[in-house]
């Protein structure tokens, strides 16, 4: 966009990392419940895709993980003393709620909250997702509060919206905008209201969205909401980003997107058009192409995209794509006709099997100069930062665990350790 700087904001993954079967209509979450993670592994594959955004010339930002095991929460629950002796405590008298208490899942950024660009009259705008539709991923709202608050000092901060409405983040948010806009077309994508009965496991509602755009200012005209269609949520797309992806003027959608799919792709088309004056590139995937099934299995529309000033684009894609040959193939034709500079595709392999792909990985800001450097230098990625963030993994970060290894006394030894040296090299105290 006009005047700002695409910048995206990762997540270290936290040396908890797990396969707790936790996600809530996230089938590649509940199949691989029990399965020993390997949170090494994870957290360097993390850092490998922030390293190819700095390899591609773009602003990187990262975050520590939200603090695991969550004491306060544990204590909150009404375990007391030593944190070792809470821990034992939980492990055999409550294990779900210890095992929301464990979950890493503040890597994926994409859900901390949502943000809106500056305009002439206003800063930028961020709001924290309350995340209420599963309780692991509740806690962590208000870590991500003081993230925020601390990585973005000249944006305004707004609190979560009311727990009444739940609110998942920018997975389900759509930017678009021409090369010269200077306020984008904010698309909003529900998959409930909570005024009315709904099947499924739809998680974020209309209400917290129209919240959003007002708490945003958000000019009417730049915004839309659409419905995420019940078909798409009850074969395991949970999220938005899931199934259609979309920056710039440039939009790729399973044609099971949306409720109603002719009529939100009409909207969208002129919405686009009404405000820039051209044409929104829209290109619509059809069953015979990619089908439902392998969309959600290769996550092709999770594929993060990156902006250069040229109005060229560069795709991270998982790695699964690469082995789906029509997953591949969508994005030769998209190559072909948009453009498309360079196509990569990432292991990713511990996050995919929570099911979270590159671009869950991320959120996507855009900042004006003034805000830019406004950020503190310890959230700045740059090759020396991620070379000592590879080396604290390295040495303190477990190969593997698995449920039972919470009763080794070393488990809690060697994850807070990698906490506390976390903490220091970004300069963030939990």
């Amino acid at each position: 966009m006009h005047n700002l700087h695409s910048v995206m904001v990762d997540t270290l993954v936290g040396a908890t990392h797990s396969f707790l079967g936790l996600g809530l209509g996230n089938l590649a979450s509940i199949s691989h419940k029990g399965k020993a993670s390997q949170p090494k592994t994870a957290a360097l594959e993390g850092l490998r895709k922030m390293r190819a955004l700095l390899d591609l010339g773009h602003t990187q930002l990262i975050l520590p993980p939200c603090p695991r095991p969550d004491w306060t929460a544990l204590r909150r629950f009404g375990f007391t003393g030593p944190s070792q002796d809470i821990l034992h405590q939980a492990f055999h008298e409550a294990p779900d709620l210890l095992a929301i208490c464990l979950s890493s899942s503040s890597m994926w950024t994409a859900n901390a909250g949502v943000f809106s660009p500056s305009t002439k009259t206003s800063p930028s705008q961020f709001t924290p997702a309350n995340l209420i539709s599963t309780p692991h991923r509740a806690l962590e709202t208000n870590y991500t509060t003081h993230f925020f608050k601390q990585l973005l000092p000249l944006t305004q901060h707004h609190p979560p919206v009311p727990p009444s409405f739940s609110d998942e983040g920018a997975a389900n948010v759509l930017t678009l905008y021409s090369q010269k806009s200077t306020q984008p077309l904010t698309v909003f994508v529900h998959g409930k209201s909570q005024q009315i009965a709904f099947s499924g496991s739809p998680r974020q509602s209309l209400e917290a969205q129209q919240i959003l755009a007002r708490t945003h200012t958000l000019n009417s005209s730049h915004t839309l909401f659409l419905k995420q269609s019940q078909t798409a949520i009850d074969a395991g797309v949970f999220h938005n980003d899931v199934i259609s992806t979309g920056l710039g003027k440039y939009m790729v959608a399973h044609e099971t997107s949306f409720e109603d799919f002719s009529n939100a792709f009409g909207r969208l088309k002129k919405a686009f058009f009404d405000l820039f004056n051209e044409p929104l590139n829209l290109h619509i995937v059809r069953q015979n192409d990619l089908s439902l099934a392998e969309a959600i299995h290769s996550y092709f529309f999770n594929a993060q995209w990156i902006p250069h000033e040229n109005g060229e684009f560069s795709i991270l894609a998982p790695a699964q794509c690469q082995t789906s040959a029509k997953a591949k193939a969508l994005f030769q034709l998209l190559k072909s006709k948009w453009p498309i500079r360079d196509i990569q595709f990432m292991e990713i392999s511990e996050s995919m099997m929570n099911g979270g792909g590159p671009a869950c990985l991320r959120l996507h800001l855009w900042l004006n100069t003034k805000e830019l450097e406004a950020i503190p230098t310890p959230f700045i990625a740059t090759y020396e930062r991620l070379d000592q963030l590879e080396k604290l993994v390295k040495e303190t970060y477990l190969d593997h665990w698995e449920w039972k290894d919470l009763q080794n006394k070393n488990w809690l030894e060697r994850v807070e350790k990698a906490n506390r040296k976390v903490s220091r090299i970004l300069g963030v105290m939990f």
